[in-house]
């Protein structure tokens, strides 16, 4: 079951129909349409936290949450910039999740 899935049945009570679901191939992107005022969308807080500080946008439902697990996949190919990268994004990620 996908997050938006999830989402509909566990916060907002409601049976899935994703004939109204919006699919966009960049999570940049998605947002950009969620603020021209195309579409409402279920994003990721950490993503929007600026724009909904500044009252750029606006949640419908505050109080309801749905946590998912992250994964970082990577492949061991003795690079030591993805060994570099790995270590800064568990860092990040840390602190920031």
């Amino acid at each position: 079951m996908n997050s938006e899935t999830r989402y509909q049945n566990e916060c907002l009570n409601v049976a899935t129909d994703i004939s109204h679901s919006h699919w966009y191939p960049s999570s940049h992107g998605f947002v950009e349409l969620v603020m021209s005022g195309t579409v409402c969308a279920l994003v990721p807080s950490i993503q929007i936290k600026q724009k909904i500080k500044s009252k750029k946008l606006v949640s419908l439902l505050p109080n309801k949450r749905l946590a998912l697990p992250l994964y970082w996949h990577w492949y061991k190919l003795n690079s030591p910039v993805l060994d570099r990268l790995t270590k800064v994004i568990r860092a990040v990620t840390r602190d920031a999740l």
